[in-house]
């Protein structure tokens, strides 16, 4: 290794020596007894986080070119074969990068903190959020060109929130919906919250959109689609056994005193086309849609039996005139009531 490439390693180093002996200490105090709220993943996320205060520009700087010099290295590596003096120097290169980038990370998980917290009440546990934020803080170091020189605050910021957005898009609904849409949902309940402490009363949909560019009818889309599912064992009384299921309608279900009154008419309803001929029978139950349930014109039952239109007709006023003539209405007229 030349003397330029060891200092430049030590330099690294240095750099992040104040996070080195941060982590050795804590460490140390998670191997001693924890007190109970910070045994959940949280409270410990929070613990480690402590220290995160970011860093100096200048310390990016360094940290981001170890990075870039690290993945250039081992793209060399890889690509073709080295001497032994020139690999050990890509390996020292390879190492110094994979600890910068550790140390970048450790150092900002306070703004995946920061930035999960505004998205507390999007229907994600607090936990879920910082773990999605994580992900984002991860791509964002990944991603981070020194060269241009900005802070690395401003730049993971976008990627931790977006990160944050798509995991809310992806976990938090049961049915899925678009990030964007999700993200312009947000919006809408920031927006009526900052509202509603502004008027101290609940804002209408037209005061939000027009605050948001929107139209009413977006706005009252975006809440509805918004809102999370209601769980079908939740209990409706705090002191009870009911469940919310045990309240929901089978819209497709049947009544069992509606099947057993329709049976009874259908049973009826043969008994007296026994006083009709075969003919009329046929006649009448294609017109009325006994059967199949579907009524029918006077045309369209002459040409499903063959007959003219004037023939059908015939035969229904015939069955018709015999039936009054013959049936007690009270037989029907319960039906009727009912």
């Amino acid at each position: 290794m030349t003397p330029d490439q060891r200092r430049y390693c030590k330099g690294v180093a240095d750099a992040m020596s104040p996070a080195l002996a941060t982590s050795s200490s804590t460490a140390a105090e998670r191997s001693a007894p924890q007190p109970d709220d910070l045994l959940d993943s949280v409270a410990l996320y929070l613990h480690d986080a402590g220290d995160s205060r970011g860093l100096p520009k200048e310390e990016e700087q360094i940290l981001g070119k170890a990075m870039t010099d690290g993945r250039e290295a081992k793209e060399r590596l890889a690509a073709s074969k080295h001497g032994p003096a020139e690999r050990d120097e890509l390996l020292a290169l390879v190492e110094a990068g994979k600890r910068a980038r550790q140390h970048m990370i450790a150092s900002n998980l306070r703004l995946v903190l920061h930035v999960a917290a505004k998205f507390r009440t999007a229907g994600l546990p607090m936990g879920d959020l910082v773990q999605e934020g994580n992900i984002g803080l991860i791509q964002g170091v990944d991603r981070f060109d020194y060269k241009r020189g900005v802070r690395f605050s401003t730049y993971a910021v976008w990627w931790i929130r977006q990160a944050i957005q798509r995991g809310l898009s992806n976990t938090s609904r049961t049915i899925r919906m678009p990030v964007h849409a999700v993200q312009l949902a947000w919006k809408v309940e920031e927006t009526h919250a900052t509202l509603e402490q502004q008027l101290g009363r609940a804002p209408t949909a037209e005061e939000i959109a027009e605050a948001l560019d929107r139209t009413p009818e977006d706005v009252r889309r975006l809440r509805r689609t918004s809102k999370p599912p209601l769980s079908l064992n939740l209990h409706v009384h705090d002191d009870a056994t009911e469940e919310l299921g045990d309240t929901v309608v089978d819209g497709e279900s049947t009544d069992p005193s509606d099947a057993a009154a329709h049976t009874a008419l259908q049973s009826d309803v043969d008994h007296l086309f026994e006083l009709l001929t075969p003919r009329e029978q046929e006649v009448m139950r294609a017109r009325f849609g006994f059967g199949d349930g579907v009524p029918r014109s006077l045309g369209e039952v002459g040409k499903a039996l063959g007959i003219s239109r004037e023939a059908a007709r015939q035969a229904e006023d015939r069955a018709l005139k015999r039936l009054r003539r013959r049936v007690d209405r009270s037989i029907l007229r319960e039906y009727l009531l009912n």
